[in-house]
């Protein structure tokens, strides 16, 4: 008799409670290590979003200081701080000109201009600062 209940218990299907039980802790594990994965990819993903535009709002003041038809007026078209919103976020950009020369007796005549785009979420190294010269044309 002892040998047919043996033979009774490993014969019975499905699981115990402990292996439930380690499944259940494992499944588990991986879908809390899962939900972190995600939002540090969701905040990644924002962060970058957010330094892409920041990039652009920086290329386009150079692309129009690039493209404006009169020397004269590029301090005045260009030099000053706004702010932007854009895609939610909102950035400060600042437009510096400075002019190198540009005396009556001086062979040399030109303007550095430097924008820099701060966006308060972003870290500071996160900061772009683009600059171009343009000559006197």
């Amino acid at each position: 008799m002892s040998h047919a209940t043996k033979v009774g218990r490993q014969m019975r299907p499905g699981m115990t409670l402990i292996e439930v039980m380690v499944a259940l802790v494992i499944l588990s594990g991986s879908l809390i290590a899962m939900g972190n994965f995600m939002g540090k990819f969701a905040h990644t993903q924002r962060r970058a979003g957010m330094h892409a535009d920041a990039v652009d709002l920086a290329s386009d003041v150079m692309d129009s200081v690039q493209h404006d038809s009169s020397y004269a007026a590029i301090p005045g078209d260009f030099q000053k701080t706004a702010t932007i919103a854009r895609d939610g976020a909102s950035f400060t950009r600042s437009t510096v000109v400075k002019q190198i020369g540009g005396a009556v007796t001086s062979n040399v005549n030109y303007y550095v201009i430097t924008t820099t785009v701060i966006n308060s979420q972003l870290k500071p190294a996160d900061t772009v600062k683009k600059s171009i010269v343009i000559r006197s044309f």
